[in-house]
């Protein structure tokens, strides 16, 4: 904390009126990630499946990411490459999980519905988080967006063989 302060001009005891921890430092960029997110979810047209909704809402995540690519990348680094940010970020993404949930409820109507659309955005995150995982892990640079979009390819081919086992 006091080379963080430092670098950015303040005292120790200033950094600690904005985070309460040096963690909240890049937990801060995650909670953005969530205020910028849900609202994207939020506005996806009626007619598209929660999956389909999540999928847009991720895929202009990841173009955000695009835009702050650097710091994306080292953050995403950190966050993965680090156990105790890992445990939080997993926490928080299990936050994520209720209130996505909560912006499609519209699209359950009776308990069994609410069911599958619970496992969809557990899906979808994981999905999600294991594209920006790859991208992270991968070379500098490049757009986080194909690596979105081809997890999401894996799960609609997983649910497209899954219906068709299913009818079988």
């Amino acid at each position: 904390v006091n080379d963080i302060a430092a670098v950015a001009g303040l005292s120790p005891r200033t950094f600690f009126r904005y985070f309460r921890a040096k963690d909240d430092l890049v937990f801060d960029w995650m909670d953005r990630q969530g205020d910028f997110m849900l609202p994207a979810l939020r506005a996806r047209p009626l007619r598209e499946s929660p999956l389909q909704a999540m999928m847009e809402a991720f895929l202009l995540l990841a173009d955000e990411h695009e835009h702050h690519a650097k710091q994306a990348h080292f953050r995403s680094q950190l966050i993965f490459e680090t156990p105790s940010l890992s445990a939080r970020f997993y926490e928080d993404q299990a936050k994520w999980g209720g209130q996505m949930a909560e912006a499609l409820m519209h699209h359950a109507k009776n308990a069994a519905e609410r069911y599958t659309l619970r496992v969809q955005v557990s899906i979808a995150i994981t999905a999600y988080v294991f594209a920006m995982r790859s991208w992270a892990g991968g070379a500098k640079g490049g757009s986080p967006r194909p690596w979105v979009e081809r997890a999401f390819a894996a799960v609609n081919d997983a649910s497209m063989s899954a219906t068709a086992s299913a009818s079988r």
